[in-house]
Order: C-alpha cells, then structure tokens, then sequence
C-alpha cells in the first residue's frame, strides 16, 4: 500500500468491498457510481488487481482479505456505495424481482465486509434476505435476517422489528421449521396490534396456512375469512386465493375449492398478476392438488408439470422446490399407469 498515493488507496479499500469474482467495469459503476477505468488500469499493472480484460478485473480473496483485516471500512466510507446497492437491490413480495439476482452478490460481500452497520445497511440486509428466501437459499436468507433482528432489537423501532419479525417467520416458514415461524410470526403480530396494523394481512396470511397445516381449520377459517374481507392490492391476491384452496381442499370441500382456482387462474391467464413470480407455481402445485382428490390424475400431472415449467423458466434448475414438485410428479406418472394397465 506504500507504493500507492492516498486516492488509489482508498479505491483499493473500497474495491475490498467487492466480491472476489470477475467484475465488469459497468456493474462497478452501478454498484459504486465510480468511474474507474485509468485507475483499475494501474492497479492491476502494479499487481493489487487481476486483468481479465478491458472491461474485467478481479480482486485476489488473499488481497481482499488482507485489505479488510489490515484497513477496515465503515459504512459511514461508503455511504454512497450503499445507496447504489439499495437501487440495485429490492424487495417487494408480490412482485417478481427481476433483474436483480445478478447484483447479490455484490450486496453479501458489501455486508460481510463493513465493520459495522447503519440504516441503510440493515435494509440491504433484509432486501438480500428475502431475495435469498425466494430463490431458495435458505440458509444465506436465515443469516441476513438475524443481522436485521439483532440490528432492529437495539435500536428498538417496533414498526422496523414488527417486519423484520414477519420476515423472519417466513424464512423460517420456508425451512420447513414449524415452530419458528409460528413463533415470529406472532411476536410480528402483537407488535403490529400494539402499535400500527401496517401491513398485518401478512401475518394472517402466514397464521391461516399454518394452521392449516396443523389442521387447526376453525382457525384457518377464521384468518381466511379476515383475509378475504379485507381490501387487497390485486397483486396480492393470488396467495389468499392459494390459502383458500388449500383450506377447502383439506376440508374436503372440493366444489368451493374448484371457485378459488377459477378466481386465481382468472388473474394469472388475464395477466393481472406478475406472470413471472413464485406463487404461480404455488398456485399449479395446489390445482394439481385439487385435480388429485377429483381423481383426475391427467389435469394433476398436467398442472404439477406447470409448476415444474414456471420454477424452470424463472428460477433455474437449483430450486429447492423442484424436488417435491419431481417427486410428486414420480408418484403421479407412476400411479397413472398403474390405472391405466388395470
């Protein structure tokens, strides 16, 4: 670092902020709004960096740990850099989150990098969280929402904590880890009863599938009929509408079940609702569902494949979600024979 004046210095440091993998010089500037092609250009003639081509560098994991150990950064360094992660990384439940995925990583080596937190950093925190949660990485999602709870219990903001409570639960909730979510999910709704009802329809949501799941069906039905009442953004419609079918499915109400499909493929095939989100699929899964109790077992495998074919096209082959949807499809393709040979 001797060999370096001040301002290359400190463009050295911030560059340890970044991840340890090919890095384009306009993904740069859209994560740091710095314009540094002559500046990367010496850098990695005087070895600090790797040259990949014009437009890529890298920086060594050895070099970047040494420059985070040895020159830690604050985020009151970089608050710029921060803001710019915000633009790049966000987060809406009803909406798919496109474009997005390509700049997590820059977001997670922000975070692991930065000797402390602020504002700005804990909200990167949630948004990469929930990112990770829906693209099925839970453990990485489990990791930023405890940074974000930990944060949110200091400072004591019970609006702040009443969400990131919810948010937790459901990462929880989709760990499969019952009790978890439960449990944060109705920490998040006594804070929101208490102090502001913004955004409570959540954690009915979330109290009415896992009762559901306990098959605890008077009180699936009373949060269900709470949700159904309610006046709702039309985006956020289609999880009430799959909450329904599972609760008429699992009541053996097949008929009113078939209603809340309609309801929800009007939205979908109408395009009302964003055709690229995971709740699709959720949607086709639990229609398959349906179509297996009115022992239709074609529209069943036809639907599961839905289901398969929307994780496939928006979320890649890594989703943890297509080993039920494979299996389910295993026993369905296979007991379909079965009927069809006897």
């Amino acid at each position: 670092m001797e060999t370096l004046d001040d301002d290359f210095s400190n463009i050295l440091m911030i560059f340890s902020l970044f991840p340890s993998s090919n890095l384009n010089i306009k993904d740069i500037y859209n994560i740091s709004d710095l314009n540094l092609n002559k500046e990367l250009l010496l850098l990695s003639k005087k070895g600090w960096l790797i040259y990949i081509d014009k437009e890529t560098y890298k920086i060594h994991q050895i070099i970047k740990e040494f420059l985070l150990y040895n020159f830690p950064l604050r985020c009151e360094h970089v608050v710029p850099m921060i803001k710019n992660n915000l633009k790049c990384i966000r987060w809406n439940e009803v909406e798919h989150p496109k474009n997005q995925q390509r700049y997590m990583t820059f977001a997670k080596s922000l975070i692991d990098g930065l000797s402390n937190s602020d504002d700005g950093l804990i909200m990167l925190s949630n948004n990469l969280a929930m990112l990770y949660r829906y693209f099925g990485y839970f453990e990485l999602a489990l990791k930023y929402m405890i940074i974000v709870k930990e944060y949110d219990e200091n400072t004591g903001d019970k609006v702040s904590l009443a969400q990131t409570y919810n948010n937790l639960g459901q990462v929880y909730s989709s760990m499969k880890n019952s009790k978890l979510a439960k449990k944060y999910n109705l920490l998040s709704l006594n804070i929101r009863k208490e102090h502001s009802s913004y955004n409570i329809q959540e954690n009915y949501l979330s109290i009415c599938d896992n009762a559901i799941r306990e098959e605890n069906y008077i009180e699936a039905k009373e949060y269900l009929d709470k949700l159904l009442s309610m006046k709702t953004d039309i985006k956020s419609i289609i999880p009430i509408y799959n909450s329904a079918i599972l609760y008429y499915l699992n009541i053996k109400d097949i008929d009113k079940a078939f209603i809340y499909v309609n309801k929800a493929l009007d939205k979908i095939n109408n395009g009302e609702v964003d055709s690229k989100h995971l709740y699709i699929a959720y949607t086709y899964s639990n229609i398959s569902e349906i179509y297996i109790a009115n022992n239709n077992l074609d529209l069943a495998i036809e639907y599961r494949l839905k289901a398969k074919e929307h994780i496939l096209k928006n979320f890649g082959d890594t989703h943890p979600d297509l080993e039920y949807i494979n299996k389910a499809l295993t026993t369905l393709v296979d007991i379909n024979k079965m009927n069809n040979i006897f």
